[in-house]
């Protein structure tokens, strides 16, 4: 009971104290302890805010590789689903998938494995020594600073009573004061008694927590050593893995094109980084600043200088995005996109034009497949499932089989014979069989000459072409075939220059070649 009442006094006196240096009294003051203590005050921020900033950077990464993983996932698929399936008839000009299919199986590793190992390292080394730091040796200082600080206030409480005593006694006189002055002795006595404790309690307090908190303060350089040392690793360590696989990836894509973007990334480095868009205050803030002196005119104006500069360097982004469009069609329309490349040093090479594979007739039902009679035989008008005739990826198709036969044609000519002449041969057309343009549909007119050798077409054959009879022409794709002979209703005659054979082949089945099978321009 003695105890709790001398706590409850305690308190009381502490708090008469406390009211009274907030009203503006005076207090001790250690110049070396206050400073100690701003900066101590400080230094939690400072280490609270290293933890902070810890855990933030492993939420950040975590969320940049898991969206980069996303991406790369995103792209790789549409070079195994929409963008190589959707135009079935084009031959695919996509260049970057395997490169694609690369990065996402390296980004998915580098997200599931090499960040989570770096998020490891750092919440080790890093994040757990700070939560640690806050959580036991703060606590311990603080709880040196408060028992100074209690110190101080009884010390400061004592010395201002006794003071009191002082002054009191000096208005009383003798002997009218006598028992005043009595009591008023005995009370000064103890007061000063109580200071001089009070003064001792407070220089030992003062002193430790000055020294505790210096320790505080190379225990927090070591900390913070420790968590800048394994931070910067664990993001170093992440960012080589990372980097150095993708840089083999990348020698993977166009050369002309990834030198191209790079330059401009070194570009805009060199130029301080992209333009930044300002939020420019309104016009009423503007003149509210002008008004109170916060701002000055040419602040909200730009110098001819500036304005010049930022029309040239927009001028010269216009000229080379102009440039690569007109790059990018010319090499569309001559057929010379580059080749993906495997190293710096490769060689580019010219890629054929697009070869377009047979048009489908538009789907409808044609369940009761009606028969059509051409040259004296009947033929059945041929109509694919849907999807039907969608080469497999990497792999060299036919067209789906045109409708009709190719012996109609013979039949025109005598049946089963050698093709027609094109010296000899009448033109006379039969009633088309369907609306589609289908060349073995259409019942053919004969052939008529090719231009002199001197301006020979060449083609060259876009799907691998199977000859039903001997005298139609058999040719694997990319093999270059001369026209002897060209028909309106799309089977023309030609040589294979690899076999060397003639034959009637279905014009479609080919694209004009860029090049002769000499190597020269035609």
């Amino acid at each position: 009971a003695m105890a709790m009442l001398k706590g409850l006094k305690d308190l009381k006196r502490r708090a008469v104290e406390s009211m009274y240096e907030a009203a503006g009294g005076d207090r001790t003051l250690d110049p070396d302890y206050e400073s100690m203590r701003e900066r101590y005050e400080r230094l939690k921020i400072q280490i609270n805010d290293a933890g902070a900033a810890t855990s933030e950077l492993m939420t950040k990464s975590r969320d940049y590789w898991e969206a980069c993983a996303e991406a790369t996932s995103a792209m790789a698929s549409y070079y195994d689903g929409p963008f190589f399936q959707d135009w079935p008839e084009i031959e695919s000009r996509l260049r970057a998938g395997e490169a694609a299919s690369e990065m996402r199986q390296h980004v998915l590793f580098v997200n599931s494995v090499v960040r989570r190992s770096g998020n490891m390292l750092m919440k080790e080394r890093a994040l757990d020594p700070a939560r640690s730091f806050m959580a036991n040796s703060i606590p311990e200082v603080d709880r040196k600073v408060a028992e100074r600080e209690q110190a101080c206030k009884d010390m400061d409480s004592y010395r201002r009573r006794l003071q009191q005593a002082q002054e009191a006694r000096k208005t009383m006189v003798m002997p009218n004061d006598a028992i005043r002055i009595q009591k008023n002795e005995s009370q000064t006595q103890e007061l000063a008694a109580k200071l001089e404790r009070a003064i001792q309690v407070y220089e030992a307090a003062n002193a430790v927590s000055k020294e505790e908190m210096l320790k505080l303060k190379l225990a927090r350089d070591e900390l913070v050593d420790l968590v800048t040392i394994h931070m910067l690793v664990a993001v170093a360590e992440v960012l080589d893995f990372a980097s150095s696989r993708m840089a083999e990836i990348i020698e993977k894509l166009p050369a002309e094109r990834v030198e191209r973007a790079r330059a401009r990334v070194r570009e805009l480095v060199r130029s301080g980084g992209p333009d930044r868009v300002d939020v420019q205050p309104s016009t009423l803030n503007k003149a509210m600043m002008l008004v109170s002196g916060k701002a000055v005119l040419r602040d909200f104006t730009k110098s001819p200088e500036q304005i010049a500069k930022e029309e040239a360097e927009q001028a010269e982004r216009e000229r080379m995005a102009k440039e690569l469009v007109q790059q990018e069609e010319r090499a569309r329309v001559t057929g010379t996109m580059q080749a993906p490349l495997r190293g710096p040093a490769a060689q580019e090479a010219p890629i054929p034009r697009v070869a377009m594979r047979p048009m489908a007739t538009p789907a409808r039902d044609l369940s009761h497949a009606r028969m059509v009679t051409v040259g004296g035989k009947a033929g059945k008008v041929a109509t694919a499932a849907p999807g039907a005739g969608v080469p497999a990826r990497g792999k060299s198709t036919s067209p789906p089989p045109p409708p009709g036969s190719v012996s109609a044609l013979k039949a025109r000519f005598g049946g089963g014979g050698a093709a027609p002449s094109p010296v000899t041969t009448t033109a006379a057309r039969l009633p088309q069989a369907t609306a589609s343009p289908s060349p073995r549909g259409a019942p053919p007119t004969p052939p008529r000459p090719a231009a002199a050798a001197a301006s020979a077409l060449y083609l060259q054959a876009a799907f691998d072409n199977i000859a039903d009879d001997a005298d139609e022409l058999e040719f694997n794709a990319g093999d270059m075939i001369i026209v002897e002979a060209q028909d309106d209703s799309g089977w023309w005659t030609g040589r294979n220059v690899r076999t060397g054979r003639s034959g009637l082949f279905p014009r479609n089945y080919c694209h004009e070649a860029p090049v002769s099978p000499d190597g020269a321009m035609v």
